[in-house]
């Protein structure tokens, strides 16, 4: 009879031990402690055709997250699908400074997760505030997203963390579906964003899970991969002369550390005068653009 050891050994190498295991306590319906601690259970044959069914579309270099349906990010579990990007580690500076700024917060504050896949920055911001006091009501919460796929996926995640009656998503493109009305009586403007950013050069050269399996729209932009955050700048410098955002603004955007320096040109392209710094990921490199525009300029 097979056992979970041997499947491990049979399967080595093209599925690392730590793949392994979680994609056996999936096919298994157990925890991953169970697959450690039980090396010698022998799985049901529905079990096993599940786990080797498993075990070969990782072995075709499809992702985990994607074979197991969840991601787990800021410790929370979240579902994704091929409609959304697989949440990175990096990802969660950007969660971590939003959360760290919006509880020195007093007054009402827009908070907006432009281009949100599965949701994962919102609910967890969300989710975190909700556990510090869950009857704020200073927080009003927003997520775009172009695509009609990912908004369902993020909707569920919101749901699947008790945050669903705290963020509004609309569908379409940047800043352009939240109505205007949404922005009255607010006292400052957070707009989180984690757009597609690779290069075309960079996205070449990434590792097949990435290339073969994750949505290359939602990796990939043109201008060096700021395409989109460029066209981001502008729709915050519009809505500012427009008087809609006519309270301090503060951005916090995720980047891949090489676009340093042009995007601080296109920041203060679109937006001059606006105060900035990067935050720095585990390797000491930028990841993370913050900018804060304290005055903002109407027309």
């Amino acid at each position: 009879m097979t056992t979970l050891r041997t499947l491990a050994r049979e399967y080595s190498d093209s599925v690392i031990a730590s793949d392994f295991s979680v994609l056996a306590a999936y096919a298994l319906g157990r925890t991953k402690e169970f697959v450690f601690r039980e090396p010698d259970y022998i799985p049901t044959e529905a079990e096993s055709e599940k786990l080797k069914d498993a075990l070969l579309r990782r072995a075709d270099k499809e992702p985990v997250a994607y074979i197991v349906g969840e991601k787990e990010f800021f410790g929370l579990p979240f579902s994704v699908t091929k409609d959304t990007l697989i949440p990175r580690p990096e990802t969660e500076f950007l969660v971590e400074d939003t959360i760290r700024s919006l509880r020195h917060e007093n007054g009402k504050v827009f908070v907006a997760d432009i281009g949100t896949g599965s949701g994962n920055i919102i609910v967890s911001v969300a989710h975190a505030l909700k556990t510090d006091d869950p009857d704020a009501v200073r927080f009003s919460f927003f997520a775009t997203d172009i695509s009609s796929g990912a908004l369902d996926v993020a909707k569920r995640n919101a749901s699947r963390h008790g945050v669903i009656d705290r963020v509004t998503f609309f569908q379409g493109d940047l800043l352009e579906p939240i109505p205007k009305t949404e922005y009255d009586g607010m006292e400052h403007v957070l707009i989180l964003a984690n757009l597609p950013y690779l290069s075309h050069e960079l996205y070449d050269g990434a590792m097949d899970d990435v290339r073969l399996h994750e949505p290359e729209s939602a990796l990939v932009a043109n201008d060096d991969g700021l395409a989109y955050y460029i066209r981001l700048f502008k729709d915050i410098s519009e809505r500012e002369k427009e008087g809609l955002m006519s309270v301090p603004i503060t951005g916090l955007f995720e980047i891949s550390p090489e676009q340093e320096s042009k995007i601080a040109t296109e920041l203060l392209r679109f937006i001059p005068g606006a105060r900035y710094r990067f935050i720095n990921d585990l390797s000491g490199r930028a990841r993370i653009l913050r900018f804060d525009i304290a005055e903002p300029k109407r027309a």
